[in-house]
């Protein structure tokens, strides 16, 4: 087995892991234990939704929360969070927690999946990804709390906020309010801005291709929301009624001395 993997290059490797994150996945998704009533999904539906959680695709054969109990939606988020932070990263993550060296082929398998320049990177890399997340889901799940504990209790409510906090931020797409309405999603939440805000800055601050100027986007938008807000408004009654406002300025523009007989 060691002699086959070393055959193998580093995108056959990141393939063939992924490959059995996903099967694993199926066959978790299967047991009757998993599953509200004991009654499994099929192979088929199983490696589907395996694929689009650990792929973070969003899609669904069934609706999460109607048909995974507690055990199958632990299942789901983990497989999301291995897809969503990369399997290797986890993986290495754990090699070095338990005392292991990282071998010049795991690193280099590392730096491929992370897109690290340097072999010295990649323990450095390690803790920015997996402390960046901790401390961004982590920051998510509370602030969500703060709307479905009160809803909910506190274990659940506590439970659906860490999984949509983890959900958004890997850009998953699974959400568990089928209690609600199957399929349903965060509707319900459509004009509240506490968990509409949230769930925006966990998927920007998530997204692959954004995550250098999220923040900073981020930032911009909140600034000028405020300045709009608590600037821009209060001063809108020192120049009176608008379309006093828009004589005023039509006047200073286009009626300046000598221009239309004006004197």
């Amino acid at each position: 087995m060691r002699n086959f993997m070393r055959k193998l290059s580093t995108s056959q490797i990141i393939i063939l892991g992924f490959a059995a994150v996903i099967l694993l996945g199926s066959l978790l998704l299967m047991l009757p234990i998993a599953n509200r009533g004991g009654k499994g999904l099929s192979f088929l539906d199983s490696l589907f939704t395996a694929t689009s959680a650990t792929c973070v695709t969003g899609l669904v054969v069934a609706d999460t929360w109607t048909q995974f109990n507690l055990l199958g939606q632990i299942i789901l988020l983990a497989l999301i969070q291995v897809g969503g932070l990369g399997y290797m990263t986890m993986m290495l993550q754990a090699a070095l927690l338990m005392g292991k060296k990282l071998g010049l082929r795991q690193r280099s398998v590392m730096m491929e999946s992370v897109s690290a320049q340097r072999l010295s990177d990649v323990r450095t890399l390690l803790r920015y990804i997996l402390g960046g997340a901790a401390l961004i889901e982590g920051a998510g799940a509370l602030l969500l709390a703060i709307r479905f504990i009160p809803e909910l209790g506190p274990a659940r409510g506590l439970w659906y906020a860490v999984f949509h906090s983890v959900s958004a931020f890997c850009n998953a797409g699974f959400d568990l309010m089928g209690f609600r309405e199957p399929y349903s999603s965060l509707t319900h939440y459509v004009y509240d801005p506490l968990v509409n805000l949230t769930a925006v800055a966990l998927v920007l601050l998530g997204g692959p291709v954004i995550y250098g100027f999220a923040l900073t986007m981020l930032i911009g938008v909140f600034m000028g929301t405020l300045s709009s807000l608590f600037v821009a408004a209060p001063m809108l009654p020192l120049f009176g009624d608008t379309a006093d406002f828009k004589s005023a300025v039509t006047l200073e523009v286009f009626e300046r001395p000598g221009a239309n007989g004006v004197v």
